[in-house]
């Protein structure tokens, strides 16, 4: 039985032990994974049966990017949701064991083919394996199955938790199981909304965010900081500034939220508070969260992969990694509050920006802080950067010497 999975890691590593043909691979993985969904892929996977139906023996090995013996393993009637590698394990297990047995050998002295002799022993070698059966065959019980079994075993990474739900299904698909996933304690919507803001066109952060899966992962931003990025806009808490205990974010939202604008409809969308309001999957958080950070990477950040302040890369940005982009997103609650801030919508943003930004130095992160060896997520360096941006930030003149990102300060 050839059997294939709607999950990325699962999908690749049997791919690449079943077929040496590497451009299918890739094609296939890109057809799978970039921004499509499980049942366009399927309608794929079906048109190129009914060419390959038509071609009759002029069927070629491969078929729009995809191999026939690729074709073959995901059309076949049963779907592994999970336990390839044990499945494929105790096959070649029963195989290497019908090579060596004596029995292959008579019955290929008595005519059966080497082939047909291998099969047949196999048969009778192989190991019966328990399995739990789904009799629903829809691919939202297939991904809800396989992310509750590996969430309750060895933890699915966040990254690819949210990668394999937001390119596994569809919307009316995803309702169907949301309430089951959150009863489950499987964090669904956090994984929807890095999964949005990590593939939005109009997202500061898109493309920039890894997956889970790749050799991308460490030179991009890891799934957790930008989630935890998100809940500091979204729930209006986790706002403090590392040198400081006050939690800007939350003092701003008990202050000044209900009675800003943007939040007005909050009655009449039939949301029980404000806060409801704005923290809605597609409430107003989310466009002054993208505002804001696409102003950030406007004014303080570069697109050159090569300046200190490139906009991509958290091992050598000065900007884009964990601790900085937390402090801005700090900092610019304590703004906010400040100025005892009411929002009228997210066309304020840019002009609280300019505000924000007065006295700072549009060169600030633009500048060697030779950081070489320096672990950028200590708590020393932390609370030091912290210090140190939120000081300037207030009184402007010349940014600080660059020997200060890499030296705790004690005093």
């Amino acid at each position: 039985m050839n059997a294939s999975d709607n999950t990325a890691e699962d999908t690749i590593e049997a791919q690449e032990s079943e077929v040496d043909e590497t451009g299918s691979i890739e094609a296939a993985e890109d057809a799978l994974f970039d921004e499509s969904q499980i049942t366009s892929f399927w309608d794929h996977l079906r048109a190129r049966e009914e060419i390959t139906g038509k071609q009759g023996k002029d069927q070629s090995e491969e078929l729009a990017g995809f191999s026939r013996e690729m074709l073959i393993s995901y059309l076949r009637p049963i779907i592994l949701v999970d336990g390839q590698h044990r499945l494929r394990g105790a096959i070649l297990a029963a195989e290497d064991q019908a090579n060596e047995s004596t029995q292959g050998e008579d019955l290929v002295a008595g005519g059966e083919t080497p082939a047909n002799a291998i099969a047949v022993v196999s048969k009778t070698l192989a190991r019966h394996l328990p399995v739990s059966l789904l009799m629903d065959d829809s691919p939202a019980e297939h991904v809800f199955q396989y992310v509750l079994v590996n969430q309750k075993a060895t933890p699915v990474p966040k990254a690819l938790l949210g990668t394999i739900i937001s390119t596994s299904l569809v919307e009316e698909e995803l309702t169907t199981i949301a309430e089951r996933l959150e009863d489950a304690k499987i964090p669904l919507e956090g994984a929807r909304i890095v999964s949005i803001l990590s593939r939005a066109d109009n997202s500061p952060f898109s493309g920039l965010v890894a997956k889970g899966f790749g050799s991308d992962d460490s030179t991009k931003l890891q799934w957790n900081v930008l989630g935890s990025l998100s809940d500091i806009f979204r729930d209006l808490r986790g706002g403090r500034l590392y040198h400081e205990p006050t939690d800007h974010a939350l003092t701003w939202q008990k202050h000044h939220l209900a009675g800003s604008e943007i939040v007005a409809d909050w009655k009449t969308q039939e949301y029980p508070t404000p806060e409801a309001f704005w923290r809605d999957m597609s409430g107003p958080w989310i466009a002054v969260f993208k505002a804001f950070w696409s102003e950030i990477r406007d004014r303080l950040a570069s697109n050159d992969p090569q300046a200190p302040n490139f906009w991509g890369n958290p091992r050598d940005s000065n900007i884009f990694n964990k601790p900085m982009l937390h402090i801005l997103a700090a900092d610019f609650f304590s703004y906010l509050r400040e100025q005892k801030t009411k929002l009228k919508g997210v066309e304020d943003i840019p002009g609280l920006v300019d505000g924000w930004l007065e006295y700072a130095s549009s060169q600030y992160f633009a500048r060697d802080w030779k950081l070489s060896g320096v672990k950028k997520d200590s708590i020393g360096i932390r609370r030091q950067w912290s210090k140190m941006w939120a000081n300037h930030r207030q009184q402007g003149g010349n940014p600080p010497a660059v020997e200060g990102y890499s030296r705790i300060n004690k005093g």
